[in-house]
């Protein structure tokens, strides 16, 4: 899809882009959310910024192994302290900042 996106959007070859997308963190945090949760455990993992050129120029694999190190960054750590950085500066997402 990233790639995709990179053709479709017409991307400049020297403008950086990245990967964004929603994932579960039920699974991932330690001690592990209640089964009674009832409500939203999400966050979004971006992967590292690179020039539409060369993720054009790549397979792909390094795309998909790309979005697989985000995912694999994304670790209860990494949650809470992003959770931790958002409740010190809360922020709304709109549009602009998320890609669909």
């Amino acid at each position: 899809m990233w790639r995709c996106f990179a053709r479709t959007w017409r991307l400049a070859p020297d403008e950086d882009t990245v990967f964004r997308a929603a994932i579960d963190n039920r699974g991932r945090l330690r001690p592990p959310v209640p089964a009674e949760y009832f409500g939203n455990c999400i966050s979004s993992v971006t992967t590292g910024p690179v020039r539409a050129s060369e993720l054009l120029a790549r397979g792909h694999g390094w795309a998909a192994a790309a979005v697989g190190r985000a995912v694999a960054a994304h670790t209860d750590p990494e949650i809470r302290a992003r959770s931790a950085a958002w409740a010190a500066e809360p922020t709304v997402y709109t549009r602009r900042r998320v890609h669909w």
